[in-house]
């Protein structure tokens, strides 16, 4: 299944949130670690990113979602929606 980047955060409990709060909207989401094994500590640029993935059909939709639940107080703002490509 081909999947999008909807967010990109470097917390992971901000990721996981995330994810939770777009299951719970009707939107099916994976999360993407660009982490890299023996680099622990690096949790800035490409390689500290989280990747909120979605299919293409429900990036708006995510997005919406993310948007609201930040303004709700339900999720911090902690990355940045992902631009088109």
């Amino acid at each position: 299944m081909e999947l999008a980047a909807a967010y990109v955060t470097y917390e992971e409990l901000h990721a996981e949130r995330i994810r939770q709060v777009l299951q719970g909207g009707g939107v099916p989401c994976r999360l993407r670690s660009m982490r890299v094994a023996g680099y622990g500590g690096l949790s800035f640029g490409p390689l500290g990113e989280i990747r909120v993935l979605v299919p293409p059909p429900y990036v708006a939709k995510a997005k919406r979602l993310i948007a609201q639940a930040i303004a709700d107080g339900v999720l911090w703002h902690c990355g940045a929606p992902v631009e088109a490509e």
